[in-house]
This record gives structure tokens, sequence and C-alpha cells, in this order.
């Protein structure tokens, strides 16, 4: 029998039984749960349902330090929520399982409450991505402490990582999203590379949508009405596109969002109107009935990045990944004065640092032409021959 100060687990005939209390029968507190497993199940089984059955009490089951890292990442931490209360999805615990590999083989066997901090940096370094293993280390140690299950917050003392930095790639200029979108309509495709989906995707991707919310589209999210428009004074027609599922080669097609924000109504952008429309009515009359509920474009993740390459280099354009598009509209709509909330919120985010670190790329171009425009404010012309 394994015990401590909240609980215990016994192996009875076959099965695990599973005991857990909190409180003090002194105090008149004592409050006591009751489980069993099957005996074939691993122990680490019944040490999660423990822990599980702990949580529920309000306490800890593993207070005296039982558990290992091996056993609390294998067994409770895929079912806990993320910081933001949410099931962190299958894409997230894919990747955190590549960034703890090397955390678990040093650490595996450790019991939780005697993992220090030297030994979380040293799990760090060791790794082949330290900044990315900090990122997933400090997620499932933190998890942890959150359950009672170590006393100190972890990685409350700096654990500094280099991260290596690639150079940006750039977003289409204007003049390539034209060319691009003269192409898609006019190069002669193969009827596998289906036209229509790829005119439905870059028509999404170019209004702002990210490459999983554009695989999640459905024809039913995408509606037409008159609205009033302040601005001019007239009644005019929005086209826009309910952006609340998602799809994902890991989670499958879902309605889940990062955050709140994620969940919002884009504008199809005018210019590409005519062009979806036209490729929505194809898709339909190929389908047939009940495919307003299904995804437009109907390809996998990674089969979409294979064929948009393809796609690039049939079209005689420069390639961009996918997601891309999503980082030229954010460019595109900077650099013609949108204000930078109403960008933020056409593109789901709820803070301009995330849009100026990862999306915002002027060309060179354009960054020749807001100098000139700095130079012009500076002085006129008739004042240059006095400056030099």
């Amino acid at each position: 029998m394994a015990r401590n100060r909240v609980g215990s687990i016994r192996k009875v005939g076959n099965r695990w039984k599973v005991e857990v209390w909190r409180g003090s029968a002194e105090e008149g507190t004592l409050v006591r749960a009751y489980d069993s497993l099957p005996a074939d199940r691993p122990r680490e089984d019944a040490e999660a349902l423990a822990v599980a059955m702990a949580r529920r009490l309000g306490s800890s089951a593993d207070r005296d330090g039982g558990m290992t890292l091996g056993t609390f990442w294998r067994t409770v931490f895929p079912s806990l929520p993320s910081s933001r209360g949410t099931p962190r999805s299958k894409a997230t615990m894919r990747q955190y399982t590549d960034y703890m590999r090397v955390p678990l083989e040093l650490l595996g066997d450790k019991r939780l409450n005697r993992i220090t901090h030297s030994d979380l940096a040293l799990a760090v370094r060791m790794s082949s991505s330290p900044h990315n293993a900090k990122v997933a280390l400090r997620a499932v140690m933190r998890a942890a402490y959150d359950n009672e299950l170590v006393d100190e917050m972890p990685f409350q003392r700096r654990v500094p990582t280099h991260r290596e930095r690639r150079q940006q790639a750039q977003p289409w200029t204007r003049m390539e999203v034209r060319e691009f979108l003269h192409r898609l309509r006019t190069v002669p495709l193969d009827p596998s590379e289906d036209r229509d989906e790829m005119i439905a995707y870059t028509v999404l991707g170019l209004s702002g949508l990210s490459k999983s919310e554009a695989l999640g589209v459905r024809p039913m999210d995408i509606r037409s009405e008159r609205v009033y428009s302040f601005l001019l004074g007239e009644q005019i027609e929005t086209v826009t596109v309910e952006v609340a599922m998602t799809y994902t080669d890991a989670d499958g097609w879902k309605s889940w969002a990062k955050n709140d924000h994620r969940h919002r109504t884009a504008a199809i952008l005018p210019l590409l109107r005519g062009m979806l429309f036209d490729a929505l009515d194809s898709l339909a009359a190929r389908r047939g009935r009940g495919w307003e509920a299904d995804r437009i474009v109907q390809r996998r993740s990674d089969g979409m990045v294979r064929d948009w390459k393809r796609l690039c280099d049939r079209m005689g354009v420069r390639y961009i990944p996918p997601g891309m598009l999503r980082h030229t509209t954010d460019t595109l709509a900077l650099t013609a004065g949108v204000q930078p909330d109403l960008n933020d919120k056409m593109h789901g985010r709820s803070e301009h640092s995330s849009t100026y670190k990862h999306y915002f790329r002027p060309d060179p171009g354009t960054v020749e032409e807001a100098a000139r425009l700095i130079s012009e404010s500076i002085v006129t012309t008739e004042h240059v021959e006095h400056l030099f």
C-alpha cells in the first residue's frame, strides 16, 4: 500500500482501490472519496485517478511527493486545462510531446517535489530547442504547482535561452497579389488541383483568416446583407464570413479558437467577392445537396501546404506559405492607413504587439515611400539648398 497524508492506493484482488480524503476527523471536517480501477491497468492510471479525485475535493493526493514527472506528464497533465481555462488542443499536445523529449529523458523518473531549479535549467539547456523546451516544461511544472504537487512556483528564477532568429519571409506586395489573382483565373490547371477550392482559400486568406480558419469555413458561414454606412450616408452591401470553425490535421474540424477575439465576423474584400461567389456556385453544382454545412476547402492542412506551393510555381509567383496571406492583408491594411485597433479586430487579435512582431512586414518600396514622406515633412524643396 502506498499512503500519504491525503490518500491511499491499494491493490486488492483484481482491482486498484483508491481512497482520497480531506480535512480531519478531530475537527469534524473529514471528507472521503472512493473509486477503483481494474488491476490490469498500470499503477500510473490509479495515481492519476487519485489526483483527479483530490482535485474534486479541493486537496492534493500527492503532497508527500510520490509522483514522478513522467507519471504526471503521461496521466495527469493531458486532462488539465490551459492557462486560459480551456482544454489543450491535440496540436498543442503534439508540440509539447516533441519539446518534452529531453526533459523527460533527464527528469522523467524524478519525483516532482525533488526537482530543483538547477534540474529544470539543465533539462532546458540540453534540449535541441531550449526555448520551446522551456515553454513546455514550464507549462507542465506550473500545472503541477497549481495542483499542489510541488510547493514552489517553478521558473521563478530566469533560465535564459538562445533562440535562433530566422529572417522573416516577406508577404506579397500589392503587385504580387494582383498578378497572382489574375493568373489564378486564367492559367490552366489540372482538375485535381481544383481551381474553385484554391480561389475560395485565397479569398478567405486575403480577407484576414489564418490557415486553420480558412480550412474550417462552411458556405453557410458566408453572408451577404445590406447595412447603412454612416461614412457614406447610404445603404451598402456587405459580404462577411463568420469565423466559427477551425481545421487542423491533429484536432480535425471543430468549433475552437485560441481566444474570444478569434471568434469574429470578417469582411470579404470587395475586390474578391465576385471570384468567391463564382467559385462557390461551381462547387455547389459539383457537390450537390448538403454541401452548405460542409467545409468549402476539403484538404488536409499538410496537403494544403504542398498544393499551395505547387500552385505558386504554376502561377509563376513568388512562394509564400499559405498562412502568410494573413500577413499580406495585415501589411497592406496598415500601409493603407487602417487604424491599428480596427485592423487587430478584423484579424482576431487583442493587442498591437503581436501584429507588429509577427504580421506587419512592409516591403522595401513601402519603406522608401515612408522615408520620403518623412523627409518632406521635415523640410520643403526650397529649403534643401540651405541645408547642404
